[in-house]
């Protein structure tokens, strides 16, 4: 019996000894434990819920201690994020030390923990596979380097993100059911109002403030004038108290905050779900009278601002003007030195700007006002002028004696489009107009036919073809890239000259900038800059500029310089090289 006893001491002690062998001679494997939890109610708490799946992550690597796992050091928890989404701290940082080599095993609690959504699960798997880093759940046993434990960690992610969008499904449906009822589903509490008993309870002092701002705008009409009262009257937007002795708010209105507030149907004792208006369970602050009102003077204002009537000089095309793909063309402008330049900028240009996406420029365009306007006004100038045109598409019906007087009144019309500011005459032309599209190579104008007939004093008896039909007018263009705009070359149209007062300013100072140096004026270009208040880098590519042919700086200051060549081009050609006509080849002027 002894020597049985003997013998299972001698084969136990054999097998630790061949484990601890084992586990000095196997690769040492870096794991990295991943944590998640979706929100950070009970974070706050000394052992919460990524302290247990660390803790379980842990003992499973500690179990694999003979293949040589262990722990690093580095904490990857993401508490209070989405496993729908890869916008998270911790995971990002984890990818990015997978990428830099220092992990060999990823282990979670559970596979969700990672992710919810397949689509992002397989990009983290191409970096683990491009790594060579494997993947372990503790509570769900698979390997990833096999085809079977992929299988298997894609149906439980198939469930993982079936679980999620039944959630979510799940969520939209009691929010509409309860904003049906007139429930107020959280966020942040409005100016005027309190929250007690999760509804909406009216704050007096708050309530006031709200209704002189609807009274100051029905009166005024206008939320900038509205802006500039308030802040006389020192209201303040509201005070919200986060955690204890932390607040926020009591801040000056901006713009776009007036403008919710006079927008916001809660104040109407109404609750809005997408499109639809319920009524609230929650007292209005707003009677019906003034609300009416306010919205009335809002809509009015806001077709005003589409047809661009509103400014001093107006977007005459405000609404009617499409890019290539049939994107809408915005009125938009900048302000340099004081001066108000306009444009018309593409919608999907627009759109990807506020996403942060960057937008490829065969997405868009962005054209000046003034030249598109001016082109689309010469068109129909010059088809008013152009009296077999006319003919063609108004008189065909119209006895001799009567098709001169139109031609007559088309002529005075045209010549009145060609010479009176464009401002007097916006009304008319843009009832003229029912659509314009600018492609690369042309610009189509579509007319109203019955407006214009209506213009040249025709009857409708008299004219021949249907007066509801589409005028369309085509004009051969180029649109060329110049900066970070796009410039139109119409050849019926085109302007003589292109002035850029910023290449000329720019030859200016290159010349003024080479004599002070040249002359031994200043002792270097760093004293020359700094006299000059400018960055050493930027008068160093300017000055330069003084060693342009004498013909390239004639044509620039007449401004018959080739369109596409701006400052930014000119600039980034640099540097030049001496001989006048390589200069001439390089920046796209003829040869001598």
């Amino acid at each position: 019996m002894l020597a049985v006893r003997l013998d299972v001491g001698l084969a136990l002690r054999r097998l630790v000894e061949a484990d601890q062998t084992m586990a000095k001679s196997a690769a040492p494997m870096r794991c990295a434990i991943y944590t998640r939890k979706s929100s950070e109610e009970g974070l706050e708490q000394s052992f919460n819920s990524l302290h247990a799946q660390r803790e379980a992550c842990e003992s499973f690597v500690l179990s694999q201690r003979h293949e040589g796992w262990s722990v690093i050091s580095t904490v990857y928890d993401d508490g209070g994020f989405s496993g729908g989404t890869m916008e998270r701290p911790a995971l990002k940082a984890l990818l990015a030390d997978i990428d830099a080599g220092k992990i060999d095993v990823v282990v979670v609690y559970k596979i969700d923990r990672l992710t919810r959504s397949l689509f992002d699960f397989a990009k983290i798997v191409e970096t683990f596979d491009a790594n060579k880093v494997s993947f372990v759940s503790v509570t769900q046993a698979f390997n990833t380097t096999t085809s079977m434990g992929r299988l298997t960690l894609n149906v439980l992610l198939s469930f993982a993100q079936f679980e999620r969008e039944v959630t979510s499904e799940r969520i939209r449906d009691k929010f509409a059911a309860s904003k049906k009822r007139g429930m107020w589903m959280g966020g942040n509490v409005p100016l005027g109002y309190e929250i007690k008993n999760r509804k909406l309870v009216i704050d007096k002092s708050e309530a006031e403030t709200v209704r002189t701002i609807f009274r100051l705008y029905a009166e005024l009409g206008s939320v900038r004038r509205v802006k500039a009262e308030v802040d006389r009257l020192n209201l303040r937007t509201k005070i919200h108290s986060q955690n204890p002795g932390v607040t926020r708010g009591g801040l000056r209105f901006r713009i776009g905050h007036l403008y919710t507030i006079l927008r916001n149907r809660l104040y109407r004792g109404e609750i809005q779900y997408k499109s639809e208006i319920y009524a609230g369970d929650h007292e209005a602050i707003v009677e019906l009278e003034l609300w009416d009102t306010v919205q009335a003077r809002l809509a009015a204002n806001a077709a005003i601002r589409r047809s661009g009537k509103s400014f001093k000089e107006p977007s005459l095309l405000a609404g009617i003007l499409f890019d290539g793909a049939n994107h809408r063309m915005t009125p938009t402008h900048a302000v340099k030195n004081g001066k108000r330049y306009r444009y018309y900028i593409s919608n999907k240009l627009i759109a990807g700007a506020e996403k942060g996406r960057k937008i490829s420029s065969g997405e868009g365009v962005r054209i000046p006002a003034h030249e598109i306007e001016g082109h689309v006004v010469a068109a129909i100038a010059a088809f008013l002028g152009d009296a077999p045109k006319v003919v063609a598409e108004l008189c065909r019906e119209l006895v001799p004696g009567q098709a001169s007087d139109v031609i007559r009144r088309a002529e005075i019309l045209g010549n009145e489009l060609r010479t009176t500011h464009r401002a007097e005459l916006h009304e008319r032309i843009r009832s003229l107009i029912t659509r314009i599209q600018v492609n690369a190579d042309s610009i189509n104008v579509e007319l109203r036919r019955s407006a214009l007939i209506g213009q040249l004093e025709i009857s409708l008896e008299e004219v021949g073809s249907d007066p509801d039909a589409i005028l369309a007018l085509t004009l051969p263009c180029e649109l060329r890239r110049l900066g970070k705009e796009k410039r139109l070359i119409v050849a019926a149209h085109e302007p003589k000259t292109y002035p850029d007062t910023s290449l000329i300013k720019a030859l200016v100072k290159a010349h003024e900038w080479f004599g002070l140096l040249r002359s031994r004026s200043v002792d270097s270009i760093t004293h020359l800059a700094n006299k000059e208040g400018v960055q050493r880098t930027y008068l160093s590519r300017i000055v330069p500029l003084a060693f342009l042919a004498p013909d390239i700086v004639e044509t620039i200051l007449d401004g018959q310089q080739p369109i596409e060549l701006s400052l930014d081009r000119l600039l980034a050609s640099m540097p030049l090289p001496l001989d006048w006509r390589d200069q001439r080849a390089v920046l796209g002027f003829p040869a001598h």
